[in-house]
């Protein structure tokens, strides 16, 4: 986005596209933003009920792995995760888990399970609808920030624009489109008004080519 060409070309398509802009989906949500609330609780109960399900699995998993680490009886819990999560016994590391073969241990997959692996989707699937209710809920809110984001990007007001409202801006943006690719050398100038260790995660293609300093100052 920090070439002039890239920039006005997002712009246009992301905000000002009269048929399919962003800008328009959310005018269309306001008249829907009531319902969209209940909605938005109904996912949030749901997916608060899939959290504490994994959480209990998590502490199950736990409490199996410290008992075989520290050489203490495990069985018990190794029978209720196969039992109550499906693992097959082959992805449960044991006591002799060091003397297995390298062949063997790149084959498992510990702790895991169809049934695992399903709880896992749904609690990442329920996250993302209750993104979507989040913003249908809130249109008016999003529109302004996102509007105001736009004239960021754009360079337009950047005497009025801090780095509070900076970040804000941008959590905006991320919360409706979590990724943003940009090169090291254009990273500064992007997010020129943020603060370092802003970004949450930062990705690295082709790592191996980067300079130190360059991946530093990202």
């Amino acid at each position: 986005l920090v070439r002039h060409g890239n920039r006005a070309d997002f712009v246009g398509k992301f905000w000002f596209n009269k048929g399919k802009s962003f800008n328009r989906h959310l005018r269309e949500m306001v008249d829907e933003a009531d319902s969209a609330i209940h909605n938005f609780a109904a996912v949030a109960r749901e997916l608060k009920s899939l959290l504490k399900e994994y959480a209990q699995f998590q502490n199950r998993a736990a409490a199996c792995h410290d008992a075989v680490v520290n050489g203490k009886a495990h069985q018990e819990l190794a029978n209720y995760l196969i039992s109550e999560y499906a693992i097959d016994p082959q992805n449960l590391p044991g006591p002799d888990f060091t003397n297995l073969s390298s062949t063997v241990i790149h084959r498992m997959t510990p702790y895991s399970s169809e049934k695992v692996n399903t709880l896992r989707s749904n609690i990442f699937l329920r996250s993302l609808e209750l993104h979507e209710w989040a913003i249908r809920a809130n249109p008016r809110y999003f529109q302004s920030n996102l509007s105001m984001f736009v004239d960021l990007v754009a360079n337009k007001h950047l005497d009025k624009i801090n780095e509070h409202i900076a970040a804000t801006l941008w959590n905006t943006f991320f919360f409706c489109i979590p990724v943003v690719s940009v090169t090291l050398a254009s990273l500064a100038r992007q997010f020129s008004k943020l603060q370092a260790g802003f970004i949450g995660w930062l990705l690295l293609d082709e790592a191996g080519q980067a300079a130190l300093p360059s991946v530093c100052g990202a």
